[in-house]
């Protein structure tokens, strides 16, 4: 709302907003099953933190893998890294930054990843983290809560909004911050079995029937109704 109100001069009095939907494959799954998946599907075959999107360079990849490499000097873990995504802007960097840090055996670039993959990718990780310097929404952020995984987001724009209480939120400008959040999601089993008792609460709020109410909600004023049977919908 606020980019809306800043560059069109809209009232925020006129705006409303209906949030995205998460399709119903992403749901609760057994990690352990989801890692037999991925292992045998994809190849991964040890602990994983996970990024998805596609590789821009507002996405903040570089920045992850650099705070993946404090993250891995200061806990010794051999969770790897995983990024899934098609490749856009900046990927480079992406590249010239895994090899000036050694990681090239510790990061893994797995490309375009099929919607039927994603689920149990999800669900098989040990964090999913979206580092982004600007969103419209995050929509992977949501799909990761609703298969049981924990959530590191960076405070960018919109992303605080949609994770609410739900994620690990660090500064989008810091590497410190995002290695520190990597580390105290990695080493307290306590807070991410918090994140992710509240990453499905909050991802049960994102479904495609409250998105087609809200819709219908900020046409009514204008005296638009839905031309349906269903009196629930009306």
């Amino acid at each position: 709302l606020e980019h809306v109100h800043e560059h069109y001069g809209v009232e925020r009095s006129r705006m409303s907003v209906a949030y995205n939907g998460v399709g119903a494959q992403y749901r609760p799954l057994d990690s352990a099953g989801s890692f037999e998946f991925v292992r045998r599907t994809l190849d991964i075959q040890r602990p994983y933190i996970l990024f998805v999107g596609k590789i821009q360079k507002h996405k903040n990849v570089v920045r992850l893998v650099e705070a993946y490499a404090q993250f891995r000097a200061r806990t010794g873990s051999d969770t790897a890294l995983i990024l899934a995504g098609k490749p856009v802007t900046g990927v480079d960097e992406v590249h010239a930054a895994i090899a000036r840090l050694g990681l090239a055996r510790h990061v893994r670039w797995l490309g375009y990843v099929p919607d039927q993959c994603l689920p149990p990718l999800y669900a098989a990780a040990r964090m999913f983290v979206f580092p982004s310097l600007w969103e419209g929404f995050g929509i992977p952020m949501i799909e990761a809560m609703s298969c049981g995984t924990p959530v590191v987001a960076s405070n960018a724009t919109c992303l605080p909004e949609v994770a609410g209480d739900a994620a690990r939120i660090f500064e989008a400008q810091s590497t410190e911050d995002l290695a520190a959040a990597l580390e105290q999601v990695e080493s307290s089993p306590q807070y991410r079995e918090t994140l992710i008792r509240r990453g499905f609460q909050r991802a049960a709020q994102f479904t495609w029937d409250n998105c087609a109410r809200a819709t219908l909600a900020a046409y009514q004023p204008l005296g638009f109704r839905l031309p349906t049977a269903d009196p629930a919908l009306r």
